[in-house]
């Protein structure tokens, strides 16, 4: 039983479905108080924390259906960002363990990191997203980080919950990334939606290989500009 800590987009297609399978049997044990695998360490790791494994859960499910995966099975728990566990292994071990494990075997959409200048292309916009300060900082000059250490700093910043003017903002410098497309009005979440769509056509990797491809979806509400948009149509 395995709930990985780093973005699902790291995860090849047997990795991503057995997870979510193995997520909702963790989610079972708790939620019906079943015995087998309750002394688990994965199962215990988790027993606090039901609204992150939730998000977990929504972040696997948004990136099985960008690879066009049916999803029919929600889980019955309210997501949420404010607490989660402690790991089991630390993310950059847990990069390790994936780079022996698909050895010889296809790889995730993003593929797994080796130094802290592809880790950061993968994540930018996902910290952009959440601290703009900490994302001009990085594009600027490189982390005087280890890479275990910017691994560990990337996913706290990335697991708070982002404004809705700066998942926006977001996407909109997600946007120029594309090659020239009409200025189309659209509403934020439909200008996402489209944003995956071309990405995926032209294999643009800019947009590819990043994590807010993905993790942004989650936080797609509608913006007071979408709301006069609809109105005044």
């Amino acid at each position: 039983m395995r709930i990985w800590d780093i973005s699902p987009g790291y995860l090849n297609r047997a990795s991503l479905l057995g997870e979510h399978r193995e997520l909702h049997g963790l989610a079972s044990i708790h939620i019906n108080q079943k015995k087998g695998y309750s002394r688990h360490p994965e199962t215990m790791r988790w027993k606090h924390y039901l609204p992150a494994l939730a998000m977990r859960h929504e972040l696997l499910v948004a990136e099985m259906q960008l690879r066009g995966y049916q999803h029919h099975s929600p889980l019955p728990i309210e997501a949420g960002t404010e607490k989660w566990p402690d790991y089991l292994d630390a993310p950059a071990l847990q990069i390790k363990k994936l780079r022996e494990k698909y050895i010889a075997k296809e790889s995730g959409r993003i593929p797994l990191p080796h130094t802290l200048q592809e880790l950061w292309e993968h994540h930018r916009f996902s910290v952009m997203a959440r601290d703009t300060g900490k994302y001009r900082l990085y594009e600027r000059k490189s982390p005087n980080f280890e890479f275990d250490e910017f691994l560990n700093e990337i996913n706290e910043t990335i697991r708070r919950e982002p404004r809705q003017s700066d998942v926006e903002n977001t996407i909109e410098k997600m946007w120029q990334c594309l090659k020239p497309n009409s200025n189309i009005e659209l509403s934020t979440k439909n200008k996402f939606q489209k944003l995956q769509q071309i990405a995926k056509e032209e294999e643009n990797k800019k947009l590819l290989h990043t994590t807010a491809l993905t993790e942004l979806s989650l936080w797609l509400h509608e913006s007071h500009q979408d709301m006069q948009n609809r109105y005044s149509a």
